[in-house]
């Protein structure tokens, strides 16, 4: 039996506190053999409690797995550092990420709400 891990999720932060977003991909297809391997794209955007784009990255990292023997969980690297400021309104702050699975094409995308408390 493999060892549980559990991540728990930040919802509330403070003015300088690093937020560690992660990005976990599922059902990656694999490349058809022999190479057979997942290949996909990461990228996100930070929406302020105004509505308004803050900053985007729309290719945050890549990554590829050779030869996944059964389907996988992938956890994008590097994770993001993220940290709101002194001078950012506080308010909720929405993260999109927006992951592509390279070998179809196809793009899911997933978002998170942290609401930064003064």
């Amino acid at each position: 039996m493999a060892n549980r891990v559990i991540i728990s999720r930040v919802t509330k932060v403070r003015p300088e506190q690093v937020a560690y977003c992660g990005f976990i991909i599922t059902g990656l297809t694999p490349s058809p053999e022999p190479k057979s391997a997942i290949q996909y794209s990461v990228g996100f955007r930070l929406i302020g409690p105004s509505g308004k784009v803050l900053f985007q990255v729309p290719d945050y990292t890549r990554g590829q797995l050779n030869n996944p023997k059964k389907p996988a969980l992938v956890m994008a690297d590097p994770a993001l550092d993220l940290v709101l400021e002194a001078t950012d309104p506080a308010g909720i702050y929405r993260l999109e990420a927006v992951a592509t699975d390279l070998v179809t094409k196809e793009r899911t995308v997933g978002s998170y709400e942290l609401t930064l408390v003064k």
